[in-house]
Parts: structure tokens; sequence; C-alpha cells
């Protein structure tokens, strides 16, 4: 089991906190830090492989094998698995940072904090894991191509439709 920290915007927090329409997924851009790639009996580099020769061979979307561009064959599997827990980053401050000498316990979160503002607010990439309050279990790991997205996917990750008039 590991433990893995994803940067989340204050519209996905605020999303992710609301009990009526929770925030149901994420996606991330395929990179080497996601990803394990096995290429015969060595390691290979995603930007070597191929993608046009990639493909899902069982259909769950858990693996993926194709070949390197110098005719390896590759196999992408997650580095995260279901059971593993993912910890949100966010914008945060501990909250003595205010100036107001209210040197209580806790931390304050940009994206609800609705009272004075801290001295200054701390990046989501330095968050500690203790400094969060999202915390999830993965349920469901698996490769999807962007072209693939449903409506309802793009609803439960919280993407509104954007209507133009004049087109339908």
């Amino acid at each position: 089991m590991s433990d893995l920290g994803l940067l989340l915007s204050a519209p996905n927090v605020l999303r992710a906190l609301d009990a009526v329409d929770p925030k149901h997924g994420t996606r991330r851009v395929l990179r080497d830090r996601y990803v394990r790639c096995v290429a015969g009996h060595g390691k290979a580099r995603l930007a070597d492989v191929d993608l046009d020769t990639l493909r899902d061979p069982d259909g769950t979307g858990q693996r993926l094998i194709g070949r390197t561009t110098d005719g390896r064959e590759v196999v992408i599997t997650h580095r995260y698995a279901p059971g593993d827990t993912v910890w949100f980053r966010e914008a945060w401050a501990p909250s003595f940072a205010l100036d107001d000498d209210a040197h209580g316990e806790g931390y304050l979160y940009r994206a609800t904090n609705r009272g004075p503002e801290p001295n200054r607010w701390r990046s989501p990439i330095h968050m500690p894991r203790w400094a969060a309050r999202l915390v999830f279990p993965l349920t469901v790991v698996r490769f999807e191509r962007l072209q693939d997205i449903s409506d309802a996917d793009c609803a439960a990750e919280g993407i509104a439709p954007i209507y133009v008039r004049g087109l339908d």
C-alpha cells in the first residue's frame, strides 16, 4: 500500500467536500512517475514508447502493451493500485499564521477560509501529509484515452457543460 499526494484546485476541493454531489474521479496525464514501463529484461522510459502501438489486451485498462521506438515490446502498468490511499494537496496555512494572536491548533484552507486571511498561504506543493483533510482510498485505477471520456465522466469529475448560442 502506498500514499499518493495529488494537487487539487480550490473549485475541485469544494466539490470533493460537497456531500450532495461529490467529485468521483480525477484523471492524470500519463507520465513516468505514474507508471512502470518494462521492456524485455530492462526498464523503458515512457518517452521511448510509440504511443500508436499501445493496446489494452484484456479490456480492463489495468495494463497496456506496445512497442518502444526501437522495436522492443513494452508493458506499462500503474504505479498505484486499488487500495492505495490518495491525499489531496491544497493551498493551506497553519492557524497560528493569523495576525490576531489566535494560536489555536489546526489549519486554514484557502478553498473554504471565510475568516481573516493568514500572513501568507503555503503552496499545495509543500503541503505535508499530516496537514491534508481530504484522504480517500483508490477504488479504480485504469488507463483511458482522453477521447473516450463520456458526458457522465465529465460530470463526475466536476466539469460543467458550457452552452454556446448557435451551436448544437
